[in-house]
């Protein structure tokens, strides 16, 4: 499979066993981040780990949007 890597796209994903994080991947650098719940309020913010994991074990069930420092936007659901 042929795969570009001069185009980076991050998304967002996590494992089963991992159920209180989220896994950011596609991004190069350790990059700032913001996550805002629906109504468009920051609830947290920070620089992604080197491990690029979030905790997200304080967040209530929800849609979220999670905006890096490179100006991607993501959504997450937290159940």
């Amino acid at each position: 499979m042929f795969r570009n890597t001069n185009i980076h796209n991050p998304f967002i994903y996590s494992k089963k066993n991992l159920n209180h994080f989220i896994e950011i991947s596609g991004t190069e650098k350790l990059e700032k981040y913001k996550i805002y719940n629906i109504l468009g309020s920051e609830i947290t913010s920070g620089t992604l780990s080197s491990d690029k994991r979030l905790n997200i074990s304080n967040l209530t069930s929800g849609i979220y949007f999670l905006k890096l420092e490179s100006q991607k936007k993501l959504k997450f659901i937290v159940k």
